[in-house]
Formats: C-alpha cells, sequence, structure tokens
C-alpha cells in the first residue's frame, strides 16, 4: 500500500470541501479558511502538471518518495480520455494492470490520488489540470472555485467524506475504469459459458455512468445480496441484453433479488432462476 501518513488524505481533502451539519453552515473563520486552501489548489492547477503534482507531494506529505506501487500507465493519455475514458481505454488499462492492481489498494481514494500524482509527473496526463480534472474541455476554467475544488478532489481519487464510498468506484475515471472491467471479468466467470462474454458485459457497464453508479452504490451501502458473485453475473448479463436500462430499474432488481435472499440461499438458485427474476423484477 502507497504510505502516505495517517489521516492525512483524509484531513487534507476535509480542509478543501467543508462538511457541515445538516442545516448548519460552516462559521466564517471555517469558510474564509477553506477559501484559502482552495485558492492553493487551484494556483497549482493554474501552473500545470508538474506544479499540480509538486502541491499534492506536499499537501499528503510524500517528498522523496518514488511511489514505486503506482502501476504504469500503458501510454500517454488524450485530455479527453482522462476526462472521460472511452470503453478502449478502460479495457487497455485494466489489461496493462490486471497483476499490478489489488481490490484492496482499488478501493482507496489514496492509491488513485498518489498514483495520479505520479503519472502527473511523468507527463502522462497532459499540462492541463482543469481539461483533465473539471470540465473536460481544453482551457476552460470552472469559474466557481468550490465546483472546482470539488471536481480534482472526486476525478484524482474520490471524495469519500461528502459522496462516500461509492466516490471512488464512480468519480475517479481512471479507478472507474479498472473496476468496471473488472466487474465484466468476473460476472463471466460466474455465469454458464457462452450467455455472456467480457466484452458485452463491460460495455454494458460502461453504457450509463449512472446505471454503474446506481449497481455500485446498492453494492456498497443497501443490497449485499447482489455482491453473491452469480446474482451480479445475472444483472450484469441483463444488462448487456438490454439498450436502456435506467436506475430505477437496477434498483428494482436489487431489491428483489432482497427479497428473494430473506427465503432462499441466493447461492443455491438456478442461473435460469436467477435471470428470470432480473428480467421480471426489472419490467
Amino acid at each position: 500500500m502507497i504510505d502516505i501518513p495517517a489521516g492525512r488524505f483524509k484531513q487534507w481533502q476535509e480542509g478543501l470541501v467543508f462538511h457541515g451539519r445538516k442545516n448548519q453552515g460552516p462559521d466564517e473563520a471555517t469558510v474564509a479558511e477553506c477559501m484559502a486552501r482552495q485558492s492553493k489548489l487551484a494556483e497549482s492547477m493554474e501552473g500545470g502538471a508538474s506544479t499540480l503534482a509538486r502541491y499534492l507531494r506536499e499537501e499528503l506529505a510524500l517528498h522523496g518518495k518514488n511511489l514505486q506501487e503506482v502501476p504504469p500507465l500503458p501510454r500517454q493519455l488524450a485530455m479527453e480520455e482522462t476526462f472521460q475514458p472511452p470503453v478502449e481505454l478502460e479495457k487497455e488499462l485494466h489489461d496493462a494492470w490486471s497483476t499490478l492492481v489489488h481490490s484492496g489498494a482499488a478501493s482507496q481514494p489514496a492509491f488513485w490520488t498518489a498514483c495520479h500524482i505520479k503519472w502527473l509527473e511523468q507527463g502522462r496526463l497532459g499540462n492541463d489540470p482543469d481539461a483533465a480534472f473539471s470540465t473536460g474541455v481544453a482551457g476552460k476554467r470552472q469559474p466557481n472555485l468550490d465546483t472546482r475544488t470539488r471536481d480534482v478532489l472526486r476525478h484524482l481519487g474520490g471524495l469519500p467524506h461528502i459522496r462516500g464510498n461509492v466516490s471512488v468506484f464512480s468519480d475517479c475515471p481512471l479507478s472507474r475504469a479498472w473496476w468496471r472491467r473488472r466487474l465484466a471479468v468476473e460476472a463471466v466467470e460466474h455465469a454458464p459459458a457462452g450467455d455472456l462474454t467480457v466484452d458485452s458485459a463491460h460495455r454494458a457497464l460502461h453504457r450509463s455512468n449512472q446505471v454503474w453508479e446506481t449497481l455500485v452504490m446498492l453494492s456498497l451501502r443497501r443490497v449485499t445480496a447482489i455482491n453473491q458473485p452469480t446474482v451480479r453475473a445475472a444483472i450484469v448479463a441483463y444488462l448487456a441484453s438490454q439498450d436502456h436500462v435506467q436506475p430505477k430499474d437496477v434498483t428494482a432488481i436489487a431489491q428483489a433479488c432482497a427479497r428473494q435472499g430473506l427465503g432462499y440461499s441466493l447461492r443455491h438458485v438456478s442461473w435460469d432462476d436467477l435471470l428470470e427474476l432480473v428480467k421480471r423484477s426489472a419490467n
């Protein structure tokens, strides 16, 4: 695991984005301090990739560390690829990292932030951090400082104290790329031979970020029944068979699987019955 001092990453993010209690805003001193920190981040972004990387090393106490655990990018990425990886790039990244990235590290926003530091230093993500991590458009800047900050933190690794555990799976494009292809591979491993291919499963998971986020959020927060590998494979197989699945359909499927799991062990339900359950609950 990349050695960022305990609590340093959390403290850094919380200092940049205030998370107050419901119906209670921050006091003026807290707002001023937060805005000063946001301005420092924005200044580093204006300086380009190497300046942003130096800022991140300083804030996360990574001076002198070579970050050798960071998997290499297979090639330099275009700005639009970094901001919104196409399905072909997601496959390329997963294949390049298949033996280098492990799920424990990949579920940690700090890991992906450290990865981005090294990739920025290597010049693999271009020299326009705003375009790569905030706006998706070369030379364009988000005028709202708080929004700009949140954009960057989400894209660098995730913003868990605001968005929860789903953030690293959904908000960080290069993390999301690895996870989508990984879950596609796992789905095929638990489906009958010939019923699903890795590419068709991956395209289904890539088709809609909203559907992907709903599936991951339900897995993490609410409906653990769909984490059973064969159940998840059946859900992915259904997604691959449809062109226009909505997030509400994924929620309905997950709820139906949870209800079924109260009376039966889903591990012992046949593949055909699982598929029927998924199809029926989505319609």
